[in-house]
């Protein structure tokens, strides 16, 4: 479908405007969550890695549904599918702020996770097809901004809500803005036709990979709650076998649910392997962090939610510096070299303490986010480098879908590593218990470094002049 021409600038503006509001309350509260945890851990009596399974659950709904998306916008129309999102959206807030205990919150959690899984990748159809070209890239502009101050302002106002009132209302600010948003998409947001004659959506393959991405993250989440080791090890087995059927299922259909023929290119093959393995390690900062701040140094929310921004500022500041970065170093130097500089900077915030100045802390953070930011910008451009036009949406759904897969993964691991630092501690939850865990992120993350190695030097040699 072309891009209408006769909506004026002010109207794809605002446009722009009122479907970024509905992503701006997703991110936001995708990232405020983790500020709360200690609070939770006591209002529900259960330690606080535990509550590790409240922000996986989330991720890993995510991961299974994103791609359905695509599907259900030309099926039934992309303004009604991203109004009923919200609404989904707005319904798992209430029933978060209603749950009881950890079990109720990691449902309303998922059911969060469904609505957020058909809210971003809906909401960039709506840009492009109701946007004439000429305004398209101002639109965009629009369109990046709440992946931009979602992690900036979630923090600082998860500790603010808590020191002036309840957890339940970090869930609940989300319906009045939801509400907003349904009526500012049905206001201004024009109708996408539906496509009765599309193609058959892909279940059995949907089944296949959903089903083994929960045994994959079920397999992480056993290994840590006391049961025996076989347990683990089958959820891994069944999570291969279910890969094997859909590897098996995907070379055989036509258009499956995720595209394995993009494998045989190098750079996405290699940039989606090392992504994947970086974001177990950063998967892992939103649980470490801020119980680190809170347990182990003793910070309040509000003081954790407001230091942890160091990290988002640190992404933003990176934007213009990106594309230079990688012109002046090619692809392959950049990621190695952004990287490792990422991978030091995970383990830093471990010896912060008390005594540390605070503008300290903020230059280990930004650093931080500065490096990972560049990072992914040249990981995510380059997985694109060798692709025909007609593979892109394939490539994006695949990179989704990999990318929510693992930050899942590494907020299971993180609590899991939690779990053993406690058991090397004694038992207890002291800041000598963080050394483990902060320790092996940054391994981890440096590992992936071996994988951009094996880059050839001129990858994405021709994307590097327009970055420059």
């Amino acid at each position: 479908m072309s891009a209408p021409s006769s909506p004026s600038p002010l109207r794809s503006r605002l446009t722009s405007i009122a479907v970024a509001g509905g992503l701006l309350m997703e991110f936001i509260d995708s990232t405020s969550l983790a500020t709360a945890l200690p609070t939770l851990s006591r209002e529900f009596g259960i330690p606080p890695e535990e509550l590790k399974l409240a922000l996986t659950t989330y991720v890993l709904a995510l991961a299974m549904f994103i791609p359905a998306s695509g599907w259900l916008s030309d099926r039934f129309g992309a303004r009604r599918v991203y109004m009923i999102a919200i609404g989904i959206f707005m319904a798992g807030s209430l029933a978060c702020a209603l749950s009881a205990n950890l079990a109720m919150l990691v449902a309303a959690r998922f059911l969060q996770g469904l609505g957020g899984a058909l809210m971003l990748p809906v909401a960039r159809t709506i840009i492009v097809r109701s946007t004439p070209r000429e305004n398209l890239v101002s639109a965009m502009a629009w369109f990046t901004i709440p992946g931009l101050l979602g992690p900036l302002i979630g923090p600082p106002l998860s500790g603010f809500i808590l020191s002036i009132a309840n957890w339940h209302w970090i869930f609940l600010i989300n319906l009045p803005v939801s509400v907003l948003a349904i009526v500012a998409i049905r206001l201004l947001v024009p109708e996408t036709a539906e496509d009765r004659n599309i193609r058959t959506f892909d279940m059995q393959g949907f089944v296949l990979t959903a089903s083994a991405m929960i045994l994959f993250i079920g397999a992480i989440e056993l290994s840590g709650v006391g049961l025996p080791l076989y347990f683990s090890i089958g959820a891994v087995a069944g999570a291969l076998l279910l890969m094997a059927g859909y590897i098996r299922h995907a070379l055989r259909r036509e258009r499956p649910v995720l595209n394995l023929q993009l494998f045989r290119y190098t750079t996405f093959r290699l940039s989606m392997i090392a992504g994947t393995v970086v974001r177990l390690g950063f998967g892992a900062g939103p649980l470490l962090m801020p119980l680190y701040f809170q347990i182990g140094l003793g910070w309040s929310p509000l003081a954790a939610g407001g230091i942890i921004i160091g990290h988002s500022i640190g992404v933003i500041l990176a934007k213009p510096f990106a594309p230079r970065v990688i012109g002046w170093l090619g692809f392959r130097n950049a990621l190695i070299a952004c990287n490792l500089a990422a991978s030091v900077a995970a383990f830093f915030p471990y010896l912060f303490s008390n005594a540390t100045p605070l503008l300290l802390m903020y230059a280990v953070l930004i650093t931080g986010g500065l490096s990972r930011s560049m990072q992914f910008t040249a990981n995510n451009s380059l997985a694109y480098s060798e692709l025909d036009d007609a593979e892109v949406s394939d490539a994006a759904t695949m990179a989704s879908v990999l990318q929510q897969l693992g930050l899942a993964m590494g907020v299971s691991l993180g609590g899991l590593l939690i779990h053993l630092g406690r058991e090397t501690s004694g038992g207890a939850l002291t800041a000598s218990s963080f050394l483990m865990p902060f320790a092996a992120v940054s391994i981890l993350m440096a590992a992936a470094s071996l994988i951009y190695m094996r880059l050839p030097r001129d990858a994405g040699e021709a994307m590097r002049g327009a970055a420059a």
